[in-house]
């Protein structure tokens, strides 16, 4: 009757994976320093530190992902098992890796 004055909810945007992969990998490279966390303006700044590893997965394709300083302090470079991480736009997200980094289940 009043649609006038209904007020249109927002469509709230979520950040959901592209796609969840489970493969076998080497890590190759950690970097040396913390990286910028705004990759995109979807994302709120982090306070803590966020690093990159990159992975060599079994098909040849290599792979960068983002993890926090506590999971960076828990690999080197070397380690080789199963990596599993979340796919998005802008990074890649690591869930758990060989057992170095176990996936946060609450």
């Amino acid at each position: 009757m009043f649609g006038f004055l209904k007020k249109e909810k927002k469509k709230e945007k979520s950040i959901q994976p592209i796609r969840r992969v489970d493969t076998q990998a080497k890590l190759i490279h950690k970097s040396d320093e913390p990286i910028d966390d705004m990759l995109s303006g979807d994302v709120m700044p982090v306070e803590k530190p966020i690093f990159e590893l990159t992975f060599l997965c079994d098909d040849g394709k290599e792979v960068v992902a983002t993890v926090s300083e506590f999971e960076f302090g828990n690999v080197s470079v070397g380690d080789e098992g199963r990596l599993v991480y979340d796919e998005y736009k802008y990074c890649n997200e690591i869930i758990s890796f060989a057992d170095k980094i176990k996936e946060f289940v609450m």
